[in-house]
């Protein structure tokens, strides 16, 4: 099945559900940010921010520069390009950020137990590009730089890159975190998975949050290209949480069912996030009112 066939499948199956459940429940405990910058010569050229608790994009573009970011249930995405053409006084940037927090991770069991250690596992996608330029002896060169965190109920995790060239034109590439020890040239792609130590206990709700941060920079006579909007997620393939035998996880903001992440498999478009949020804080409310419903007919049997 195609990327846009799952999509329209997956929008058709949201779109029945909000119609079924109606919108008076609709709430979501999950917040969604994300922020596009690009400022040319030294002054903000464009700008656009969101922050909701349904999925949110923000796009900012002002040539030659563009930023763009999103943030849905269990994945983010950043990116930004940027050249400064020759002639120009001083350097262009673009930057991009986006995060989200999901505070409705669920975890049970049929085992009878009441408490579990495992992890929760991450995988982030994308690539840069970085150019130089020699004017008249002196070298310049354009900079990628990125920054995560993912953070489950205190356990967390960080990382960081730095992709430049030195005076000399050299290309150099700075590392920290979970990115440490990895590699690549002026040009790169990356794939780098994570997990984050968890603990938790049946039927409590258990946070995420993950945040990313992505700028490239271009000095005269230079291209930058930052593109993390592939994204960072939790893992496509296999368990989002590894977890002992007998247990699982699900959430309807992280987009988690039966311990597999179910997120859209293309970005969709802006009015298709909002769509997205608006079924999934109303299948919360339902869920919420089921509880509910449920925990009091057991008080009066």
């Amino acid at each position: 099945m195609s990327p846009d066939t799952s999509r329209i499948g997956l929008t058709a199956a949201l779109l029945l559900l909000t119609g079924a459940i109606g919108s008076g429940v609709c709430r979501a405990d999950s917040i969604f940010f994300a922020k596009a910058n690009v400022v040319l010569q030294g002054s903000l050229a464009a700008q656009d921010m969101h922050q909701d608790s349904v999925p949110v994009s923000a796009l900012a573009a002002a040539s030659p520069g563009s930023a763009s970011a999103f943030a849905i249930g269990g994945a983010i995405g950043a990116s930004s390009t940027v050249s400064t053409p020759l002639g120009a006084s001083t350097t262009n940037s673009a930057d991009a950020a986006s995060s989200f927090t999901i505070n409705d991770v669920i975890f049970t069991n049929t085992t009878g137990e009441t408490s579990f250690s495992g992890a929760a596992n991450f995988l982030l996608t994308g690539s840069y590009n970085v150019t130089t330029a020699n004017l008249n002896g002196l070298i310049v060169g354009s900079i990628s730089t990125m920054q995560l965190s993912c953070t489950v109920d205190g356990g967390s995790v960080n990382g960081a890159y730095i992709a430049e060239f030195d005076s000399a034109g050299n290309f150099q590439l700075s590392t920290s975190g979970v990115l440490s020890g990895f590699t690549g040239g002026p040009s790169s792609n990356v794939s780098v998975g994570f997990s984050v130590p968890i603990s938790g206990q049946v039927n409590v709700p258990m946070s995420v949050s993950c945040s990313m941060v992505v700028n490239t920079v271009a000095s005269v006579g230079t291209t930058g290209m930052t593109d993390f909007g592939d994204p960072l997620s939790f893992a496509p393939l296999g368990p989002v949480f590894d977890l002992p035998p007998g247990w699982t996880a699900n959430s309807i903001s992280g987009q988690i069912v039966d311990n597999r992440f179910v997120g859209l498999s293309a970005v969709p478009e802006p009015s298709s996030l909002i769509l997205f949020g608006t079924a999934s804080s109303c299948l919360l409310g339902l869920a919420a009112r089921t509880s509910t419903s449920r925990d009091r007919r057991n008080q009066s049997g």
